[in-house]
This record gives C-alpha cells, sequence and structure tokens, in this order.
C-alpha cells in the first residue's frame, strides 16, 4: 500500500550559471511529496503511524528557510557569516538536485538499524519536488536506490 507524506518549504536559491533570471538569489515556496510503499500489519492496521515519520520532516526541514546554493559558487562564502541556514549541493540547485539530495538523506535514515527494524516493509517509491505552483519534478522508484 503506498502512503505519502507531504511537506511545504521556503528556500532561497539562485542558479549560477543560468541565462535567465534565476540566476539571481531568489526565493519559493516549495511542496515536497515523498511516497513510501509497505504492508499493512494485522497488529496495528496500518503500514507505519503516520507519527512516526518526525525523522522525515527533520531531514526536509534542512531546506526550509534556507539558502540553498552550489558549492563553487561565490555567494557562499559572501552569505556563509549572515546565514545559519546554508545547504550547499554540488550541482546546481535546480527541483532536480534537490530531489537527488533528498533521496540521499532518506535513504541514508533507511539504512540505520533502529529503522529498519521498526519499519522493515517501507520502501521509497517516489519524491516530488514541486519548485513553483505548476512546476516540479519526480524522482520515481525506479531510479530509487
Amino acid at each position: 500500500m503506498l502512503i505519502q507524506k507531504n511537506y511545504s518549504v521556503e528556500y532561497a536559491h539562485r542558479l549560477m550559471d543560468h541565462n535567465g533570471k534565476c540566476k539571481f538569489l531568489h526565493g519559493h515556496s516549495g511542496k515536497v511529496k515523498i511516497v513510501f510503499d509497505g504492508e499493512v500489519t494485522k497488529e496495528t492496521g496500518m503500514v507505519v503511524d503516520f507519527g512516526t515519520f518526525e525523522w522525515l520532516k527533520t531531514l526536509v526541514n534542512l531546506l526550509d528557510h534556507s539558502v540553498v546554493l552550489q558549492q563553487t559558487d561565490f555567494l557562499v562564502k559572501q552569505l556563509e557569516p549572515f546565514s545559519e541556514r546554508m545547504v550547499r549541493l554540488e550541482g546546481p540547485p535546480t527541483a532536480e538536485n534537490l530531489c537527488l539530495f533528498l533521496e540521499d538523506l532518506i535513504l541514508a535514515e533507511m539504512q540505520c538499524v533502529s529503522f529498519t527494524t521498526a519499519h522493515t516493509s517501507l520502501k521509497l517509491m517516489s519524491i516530488t519536488f514541486e519548485e513553483t505552483e505548476g512546476n516540479s519534478v519526480t524522482l520515481e522508484n525506479w531510479r530509487v536506490k
């Protein structure tokens, strides 16, 4: 059975090598949708208690109210003293790369012994990152490791 968690993130970014207006620092009200697949247990009647997803909210919140920049962007050094919440990506901070960033964080958490013991049947199926209303990217299960 598929279960989905939805989050909102407010963040700023820029695409330093972009030819259009996205080369300037600007903000978005993004939405993140994360879908898992799992088996319903007879004991609880649930795949998982939604209350146990606090770990997932913590990971997604790394982006919330953050400045997200490419590591090589000169703005990193200029803004670092003023930004307590900065996320540095290896590549450009596109919606696609933000999906991949979240995938890495989620899969790393799911490898923890305490997680696998508590959620034996849970499998990450997809991550959708909606940068603006009507513009989103989805990383589906064929890609998820």
